[in-house]
């Protein structure tokens, strides 16, 4: 089941893959201050026998916040792992056809290489297929996916980010198109996973062709 589609200026080829959800809201902070300790205060005990030396106590101490260590510039996405819905897959980082297109082979998860890297600003881009022909194919199960699921990718120098799951979306494919919740542009970093949407409820076969995507949307989990 393949399908051309223009998104963005150029065709997209992706099994009747291609959607989006609008404007997510609700961002955290990428960064948080960690408390300040307090400085214990200096005694000076008295000369006389009679006083009482009162005793110093020192102030707990603030754990230490650890900066997330960042894949090298030349890394790129290599493995994504879900373990809610039991998806273990590699990555393959793929571009356009020299016809424009953007073609997730058969059982292969893809990372379009256009997009944002998952876990720098800017919208990264996961696309795999539900089915292929009759067969379930990569993302069957990215529909059972639940919100506050965790996942992660780790990338070629062996770098593991976590993410979380914030959103869910089906989407019909001639709204997904020109969304600039993916296609554009965002100062937070964003995952979006995205296949067909299977639910008969919700998307339909026309022309051997599902009607909606599935999206899910991530944010790195702090």
């Amino acid at each position: 089941m393949r399908r051309l589609l223009a998104v963005a200026g150029f065709v997209l080829v992706v099994a009747g893959l291609v959607g989006i959800y609008p404007h997510v809201e609700g961002w955290l902070s990428p960064t948080s201050m960690p408390p300040q300790p307090v400085a214990a205060s200096t005694y000076q005990p008295s000369d006389s026998p009679s006083s009482t030396t009162p005793t110093t106590t020192s102030p707990p101490k603030t754990p230490a916040i650890q900066p997330v260590v960042q894949p090298v510039a030349s890394a790129t996405p290599a493995w994504l792992s879900i373990p809610s819905i039991g998806i273990d897959e590699s990555i393959a980082p793929t571009g356009l056809t020299s016809r424009g297109e953007l073609e997730p082979p058969p059982g292969q998860t893809i990372w379009f290489d256009r997009s944002a890297k998952p876990g720098r600003p800017g919208v990264a881009l996961i696309a795999g297929h539900v089915q292929w022909g009759s067969q379930p194919d990569t993302f069957w199960r990215l529909a059972d996916v639940p919100d506050g699921a965790s996942f992660s990718i780790r990338y070629s120098d062996g770098t593991v980010l976590k993410f979380v799951v914030i959103n869910r979306k089906s989407e019909l494919k001639t709204d997904v198109q020109h969304d600039p919740a993916v296609w554009g542009a965002s100062a937070t970093p964003v995952v979006v996973l995205i296949t067909c949407d299977r639910d008969p409820k919700r998307s339909h076969l026309v022309n051997h062709h599902y009607t909606n995507n599935w999206l899910v949307f991530a944010r790195p989990l702090k």
